[in-house]
């Protein structure tokens, strides 16, 4: 059984920071945020964010930012071990869900190997609208929209 958790009370910051910021770790190896980055945004007004557990232990989550009719998102992970499941697809939902109701538009920017991702974000509707060349040193960035 998946259990969602979400807060948007400042007393959890610390506690979702270390969470969020483990998941990190294994979900991006490559370039994962630290917790003190992960908790900075937290401590933003704009910011939304899930953590989703199975068994008690954090498997997924999103971080994002909204406000104005727009919304932007910054990270979103599923361990690994628990890919290729559908987590990815229910989680999207979950954040598309979470918006503001006057959001208009959401970005969002992807490593263009990451084929996973993109399959995803283009089975939720997101279009590729721009890229940002070596945006992640040698490899570029795809830049996505979703009219909501």
């Amino acid at each position: 059984m998946i259990t969602e958790n979400s807060t948007y009370s400042k007393k959890d910051n610390e506690y979702y920071s270390k969470i969020i910021a483990e998941l990190e770790k294994e979900c991006f190896p490559e370039d994962p945020w630290s917790k003190e980055a992960v908790k900075s945004s937290l401590e933003r007004d704009d910011i939304l964010y899930l953590v989703t557990f199975l068994d008690g232990k954090a498997i997924s989550y999103f971080l994002a930012a909204a406000s104005y009719g727009t919304a932007e998102l910054y990270r979103i992970g599923v361990l690994p071990t628990f890919r290729g499941q559908g987590k990815g697809e229910r989680l999207m939902k979950s954040f598309l869900h979470y918006l503001p109701k006057d959001t208009e538009k959401v970005y969002l920017e992807v490593r263009e190997s990451n084929k996973a991702a993109i399959g995803l974000y283009e089975k939720t509707g997101f279009q590729k609208i721009g890229e940002r060349k070596n945006y992640y040193g040698n490899e570029n960035g795809i830049i996505f929209i979703l009219n909501v």
